[in-house]
C-alpha cells in the first residue's frame, strides 16, 4: 500500500452535528472533534500522505453549496487520490436515495436541504482522480454501495470482506 502523492491528491471532511431546532434530527456531539482528528491524522506531514494546503474541512455547513463548491474543487483538481468523508445523519427517501444532512437540513424538505448522494457520486465519478475514495460515517451509508457500482461489485465487496476480522 502506498501513500497519496500530496501535491495531486485531495481531501475533503463533512461534518454535520448541530442542527436546527424543528429538524427532527438529533444533535451529534462528536462529529466535530472526529472530523478534526481525522484531518490532523490524514495531512500529518510524516504519516498523513495529505496535505493541509489541499484539505477541506467544512464543520456544520449550513449551504448545499459549501460543501459541493467544496467536492467539486477537489475533484476537479486531484490526479491522484480524491477521498470525501462525511459525518452526520444518512437519511433515505420515499424513493429508497441517501441524503446527507447538513445543519439546516428538515426531514420533511429533503430534496432541498441535504446533499443528495446521486450528485455527490457523479461528482466524485467525473473526477479523474486515479483513486476515489468514499467514507460515510452516518446511518444507511450501506446504500452509497449500490450508488457507487452494479450489483455484481457489491456482491464481490461482500465476498472479499467475509472471514476477515479487524
Amino acid at each position: 500500500m502506498r501513500l497519496p502523492d500530496a501535491k495531486r491528491s485531495r481531501l475533503v471532511v463533512i461534518g454535520a452535528s448541530s442542527f436546527q431546532p424543528g429538524s427532527g434530527l438529533p444533535e451529534l456531539p462528536l462529529v466535530a472533534n472526529n472530523c478534526r482528528a481525522l484531518t490532523a491524522a490524514l495531512t500529518d506531514p510524516v504519516t498523513g500522505g495529505f496535505s493541509a494546503q489541499h484539505c477541506e474541512t467544512i464543520l456544520d455547513p449550513e449551504t448545499l453549496i459549501e460543501c459541493g463548491a467544496a467536492v467539486h474543487r477537489a475533484a476537479t483538481s486531484a490526479t491522484d487520490v480524491l477521498m470525501i468523508y462525511y459525518a452526520g445523519h444518512g437519511i433515505v427517501d420515499a424513493e429508497g436515495r441517501l441524503h446527507l444532512s447538513i445543519s439546516t437540513t428538515h426531514r420533511e424538505l429533503l430534496g432541498y436541504s441535504t446533499i443528495d448522494y446521486d450528485i455527490l457520486r457523479k461528482t466524485i465519478m467525473a473526477s479523474q482522480a486515479r483513486t476515489k475514495i468514499v467514507l460515510l460515517d452516518c446511518c444507511f451509508s450501506g446504500r452509497a454501495v449500490r450508488a457507487m457500482a452494479g450489483e455484481s461489485h457489491v456482491m464481490n465487496a461482500v465476498a472479499d470482506v467475509r472471514g476477515r476480522t479487524s
